[in-house]
């Protein structure tokens, strides 16, 4: 028989890059939402992974490769009801379990980075796993 002691803390978390998406064109029951999970025992190789996903997805957005409905602009070039919008993030998810409120979530590339400062502290817990962890 096995006991589990819930209040100790997994010490050890799991470490994955996500690529998430948002598309929409701003009118009922047009958007879309997806989440790409990068998981590999490398954590370089799961990052390099989510980079080239995540800049091939971008690419596709903003060359007009891809279409919802309508086609892509980009914030600065949106013109409502001729485009559809979209997001792009790539993150760093440190996982200690399910409900942990030491999970994270650190934005490293595109939406949901607020400000420099939280751009920089993302980058070095980024960095603290894969020079302890990774």
């Amino acid at each position: 028989m096995e006991f589990i002691n819930k209040n100790l803390v997994n010490v050890n978390p799991e470490l994955f890059y996500q690529v998430s998406e948002h598309v929409t064109t701003f009118k009922i029951d047009q958007s879309f939402d997806h989440v790409t999970e990068f998981r590999n025992r490398n954590l370089l190789k799961a990052k390099s992974e989510a980079e080239k996903f995540y800049h091939e997805r971008k690419s596709g957005f903003e060359g007009g490769a891809a279409t919802f409905f309508l086609p892509f602009a980009a914030a600065k070039e949106f013109k409502m009801g001729e485009n559809a919008a979209y997001s792009i993030s790539m993150s760093l998810v440190v996982w200690y379990g399910e409900g942990n409120e030491l999970n994270m979530d650190c934005p490293l590339l595109g939406y949901g980075i607020e400000n420099e400062s939280e751009h920089e502290q993302n980058l070095e817990t980024e960095s603290y796993f894969l020079e302890n962890i990774g």
